[in-house]
């Protein structure tokens, strides 16, 4: 016999379904680059940077200086009155895809990590009949689904 609790935690359960099926799949990092930023794109880059090792922080500062790289770039041949580098600027926006990519990962993961939390608190928070109950009705779709094997 489910308690009032069980109910409200019930209905948050649902919830937080309804938000996990919301969320979808992980997005799938597919990267137009090799992954590794070198010094040679770009001095500000001390040591190689590798994308799929980056943390949220790092995506952001890495982010930054692309962009201020691009940025500069662009500014630096305007004032030479040179013709931009296309080679170099489409360089820069793949590895700003890679990274914009990865941070939708990171972003998927922190958002999946909190859900599956909340969803564990609630689950033990439930009374021993309601679990009981689950329990109940898991043995029987399982019993059912053997006698459709069965037949």
């Amino acid at each position: 016999m489910a308690t009032k609790n069980d109910e409200k935690i019930k209905a948050l359960l649902e919830a937080i379904e309804t938000k996990k099926q919301s969320l979808g799949t992980r997005p799938r990092l597919s990267l137009k680059t090799n992954g590794v930023i070198t010094k040679d794109l770009n001095d500000s880059f001390d040591t190689p940077v590798n994308i799929n090792t980056l943390n949220l922080d790092k995506c952001i500062s890495t982010t930054a200086k692309l962009l201020s790289f691009k940025s500069t770039l662009r500014e630096t041949m305007n004032f030479l009155e040179l013709p931009e580098d296309p080679a170099s600027l489409i360089k820069v926006d793949e590895y700003l895809d890679d990274i914009k990519g990865r941070t939708k990962a990171l972003l998927w993961d922190e958002e999946n990590k909190k859900l599956k939390a909340m969803e564990d608190k609630l689950k033990e928070l439930r009374s021993v009949d309601a679990k009981t109950e689950d329990a109940i009705g898991d043995i029987a779709k399982l019993l059912k689904w053997i006698q459709i094997i069965n037949l």
